[in-house]
């Protein structure tokens, strides 16, 4: 099969995949197929893990044509909700204790050249560099919140969010599948950008897109149990399906 083909043995497959860049990227005909192969594969299960909001995701759901996943995570791993409804799931809907509130991180970082994107998150604080990526920011930014419980993420050369420390993709990815009771064998994750590093220290099985930032890539270099692939989006989904679906009926 070539990489653009239906993956192969799909059954009980939960696919945990970024959107922009990634699982909402490419070609049109291949992203049909694959989520016709999910849907007529048995137990399957659709995750989205992005950085946008709920809202956001629909909005770009409905504009490209994406299908309606199980279970939503959203805001950069600050938010979980039901993919159908967009309702937040009960068992992750509180307050996060450690968290210092956006008045104190924007207070630390108001004279540094960002741009607040104007967003309604709960637990979360998220910017856009004012003059282009730069790594001096970044640290200063890092230094001025050093004693709060926030991580700094930069990502795509572009933003900057501002999470509850130890509070991501990668870790509330893996408070989900435990919720949902699947299998970690069976859980392959997909992304493109910075924000997608979490994901890939997860240990999950998982797939670099094709069009992946550079320091994505660099960041990943020494994980294992990650395919790199050669297609861009959701054609590289694909690809990275088709080789861990193969290898797994090789065994």
């Amino acid at each position: 099969m070539t990489s653009t083909d239906a993956p192969l043995a799909l059954a009980q497959l939960t696919l945990a995949t970024d959107l922009d860049g990634t699982f909402a990227h490419g070609s049109p005909a291949v992203r049909h197929a694959l989520i016709q192969a999910l849907t007529d594969a048995p137990d399957t299960c659709l995750l989205y893990v992005t950085g946008r909001s709920t809202e956001a995701w629909q909005h770009l759901a409905t504009a490209a044509g994406l299908p309606t996943p199980d279970v939503a995570i959203t805001d950069v791993g600050t938010e979980v909700a039901d993919g159908r409804t967009g309702t937040p799931l009960a068992a992750f809907d509180h307050p996060i204790a450690d968290w210092p509130g956006h008045g104190e991180v924007r207070g630390r970082l108001a004279d540094l050249p960002l741009v607040e994107q104007p967003l309604a998150a709960r637990w979360r604080v998220s910017y856009e560099f004012q003059n282009g990526y730069a790594a001096d920011v970044v640290a200063t930014a890092r230094q001025r919140l050093l004693d709060l419980a926030v991580d700094v993420l930069p990502s795509a050369d572009t933003y900057l969010d501002i999470l509850p420390r130890g509070i991501n993709k990668g870790t509330t990815l893996l408070r989900v599948l435990a919720h949902l009771g699947r299998p970690h064998e069976r859980v392959v994750v997909a992304g493109d950008s910075l924000n997608d590093l979490a994901l890939f220290e997860s240990g999950l099985s998982g797939i670099v897109v094709g069009n992946a930032e550079p320091g994505l890539r660099t960041a990943v270099a020494g994980l294992t149990g990650l395919y790199f692939a050669a297609a861009e989006g959701v054609e590289g989904i694909v690809e990275g399906l088709n080789h861990f679906m193969t290898r797994q009926m090789a065994r």
